[in-house]
């Protein structure tokens, strides 16, 4: 069959049809296989090269035309030599370049090691610290230049204490006090990397820290099963050679990590340091952050808790987080917020309200008609999934909407009769599981939209990221095929450079394009069968639902 041009493997799968293909252009592959065959056989062959061995009528190559050779050899040089010049190598890309975007590639976490804050900033932000802060500070200052200190692995503060404020001395200090290495890489050479990877659980706070995911920073693939598959033999030496600088891992927003999530961020620390295989997270200094009163893990085990994933339920051993000391940053400093931050940590912590709290509270309370009046573009929370879809539907009616069904395929079926099966199974699942895409979504100009996926965690697309709907396009069967979005001054960036050197001139300086993102899963059941569905990586963003059970 590989005689046979073709462009899709699913051409030969779907419904056995490589035997139809077969039967029908079998003289065409016996005619494209000939081509490639010279008739000699293997014995013949063999008896073709003793004869040349053995024949006694060889001429020696004189001197006269050894120089000729010679000549020949240096005309043919010198004519590739000119042609070379010639050519135009302007986009030609350094091999050291290369070699330090396939690194970054692998493991986009290790980034190149930026330069400190000169001092003089530096001990003005250190004079702004309070108390606690900066015996925080003064404590990771003196496990670093101490080369016989403990790994440094706490867990602090809350929400409103400067967390992110201090967290970037943190940074500063980590690459202040730690040595630059040059890291080899191959044949290339990699600048000196920070000492430090930032990441979060989520996009939103990610780009908050210039970071990126956990999953995307360990290069973490969860199965259904929580199990993790591990990284291949090449990864795992890149990840060691690359960590060679690393001294801090940085993890914020812990609240919604994981137990199965933090337990394979210690297991690949462990692996990516064997020398320290024993150690808890494999010796490195772990800071996580966030405020535990903040929202779980969305279907799985909190962070504190025992992990889900397969050979952990009974596992006796200590738990990761049993590792962690618990450093609190309790002074607020946030001043606009003080007073409604101390009160949200009350609620979190389970304490009595006094009148005071409850007025300020109730302050807020506005009726149906005071809503549509006053706050008609304001983001609704719900507490189920049907009013959240009443009032999109409502809101839908009101304007000029296009709805967008999902372009649902299936891999690998064996009969067309199979196909309509899976795809009316299809129909029935949740968003959960198609990896939360919609299969319906209502465009309506003007309104905002959110992103539900991780498109440029760099460039600021991220889940979360709330836009402006501007402009539908639609293909030859008017059905929606891309829509252009308004994002929020910062983001977008580099999506917007791709537009300009395209050519692209509609509002190229405020819109940036979202084409249908193909999502691939996989159906369960007697045989396993490989979904691929094509939707829009975006959902209403006009109110939300807020699951209170």
């Amino acid at each position: 069959m590989l005689y046979l041009p073709f462009r899709k493997e699913n051409d030969f799968l779907d419904g056995n049809g490589f035997d139809q293909i077969f039967d029908e252009n079998k003289e065409r592959i016996t005619e494209a296989k000939a081509k490639y065959n010279s008739g000699v056989t293997k014995a013949e062959l063999l008896q073709y090269i003793c004869d040349i061995n053995t024949r006694q009528d060889i001429v020696p190559l004189t001197d006269a035309t050894t120089d000729a050779i010679q000549e020949d050899d240096d005309q043919r040089r010198t004519g590739c030599a000119t042609l070379v010049e010639e050519n135009d190598n302007t986009d030609i890309v350094p091999e050291s370049t290369v070699t330090s975007v396939v690194v970054a590639a692998s493991c986009p976490a290790v980034k190149k090691r930026e330069d400190c804050m000169p001092l003089e900033v530096f001990y003005a932000r250190l004079k702004m610290t309070n108390h606690r802060q900066r015996m925080l500070i003064e404590e990771v200052i003196q496990r670093v230049t101490n080369a016989h200190s403990k790994p440094l692995q706490i867990f602090t503060g809350p929400a409103g204490c400067g967390k992110t404020f201090t967290l970037r001395l943190l940074m500063d200090v980590y690459n202040r006090y730690c040595k630059c290495r040059k890291i080899g890489y191959g044949d290339g050479e990699v600048s000196g990397v920070n000492a430090y990877i930032a990441c979060a659980t989520t996009g939103k706070a990610a780009v908050a820290l210039n970071g990126v995911t956990v999953h995307s920073a360990f290069k973490i693939v969860m199965t259904s099963g929580r199990d993790e598959k591990g990284l291949s033999a090449s990864d795992l030496n890149t990840f060691r050679i690359l960590f060679r600088g690393v001294r801090c891992i940085i993890i914020d927003e812990v609240s919604m990590l994981s137990s199965d999530l933090l337990r394979q961020v210690d297991r690949r620390l462990r692996e990516i340091r064997p020398d320290r295989m024993t150690d808890p997270f494999g010796g490195f200094d772990v800071i996580l952050c966030g405020d535990m009163r903040q929202l779980p893990p969305v279907r799985t085990s909190e962070v504190y808790k025992r992990p889900k994933s397969s050979g952990a339920v009974y596992n006796t051993g200590v738990l990761p987080w049993h590792h962690l000391q618990y450093f609190p940053l309790t002074q607020v400093v946030r001043q606009s917020d003080a007073v409604f931050s101390t009160l949200l940590t009350k609620v979190g912590d389970g304490e009595v309200l006094d009148d005071i709290d409850v007025a300020l509270l109730e302050s807020g309370f506005m009726d149906r008609d005071e809503i549509a009046a006053q706050c008609y573009d304001t983001v609704r929370l719900y507490y189920s999934n049907s009013e959240f879809d009443s009032y999109n539907e409502k809101v839908a009616q009101a304007c000029r909407n296009t709805e967008h069904v999902a372009r649902d395929a299936v891999i690998g079926y064996r009969t067309p009769d199979k196909r309509l099966l899976d795809i009316r199974a299809l129909q029935t699942f949740s968003r959960v599981e198609t990896g939360n895409s919609p299969s319906v979504v209502v465009l309506c100009e003007q309104k905002p939209y959110m992103l539900i996926r991780n498109l440029d965690i760099m460039d600021g697309l991220v889940n979360g990221m709330v836009a402006t709907l501007r402009l539908i396009e639609y293909d030859a069967n008017e059905q929606p095929c891309r829509v252009w979005l308004s994002c929020p001054p910062g983001v977008g960036i580099i999506a917007k450079a791709k537009l300009a050197q395209r050519g692209h001139g509609l509002h190229i300086n405020q819109w940036i394009p979202k084409d249908l993102v193909s999502v691939q899963f996989q159906l369960k059941g007697k045989l396993v069968k490989h979904m691929s569905v094509k939707r829009y990586s975006v959902s209403p963003y006009t109110c939300k639902c807020y699951d209170c059970k």
